[in-house]
């Protein structure tokens, strides 16, 4: 689980903060290999949450 906007404020970048890092995460998880299982791939799953009611 992750925060946008701490300690710093980043004003209304959250969004994209966020969405930008799990793109990041993305792209690095679909180069890892386990060495002892190479050949299974590693799965993630993401979602964001607005906290907008």
């Amino acid at each position: 689980m992750v925060a946008s906007g701490l300690p710093q404020r980043n004003g209304h970048r959250h969004a994209a903060e966020i969405a930008n890092m799990s793109l990041d995460i993305l792209s690095s998880v679909g180069a890892f290999r386990v060495k002892h299982i190479p050949d299974l791939p590693v799965k993630i799953r993401m979602g964001l949450h607005s906290g907008i009611k």
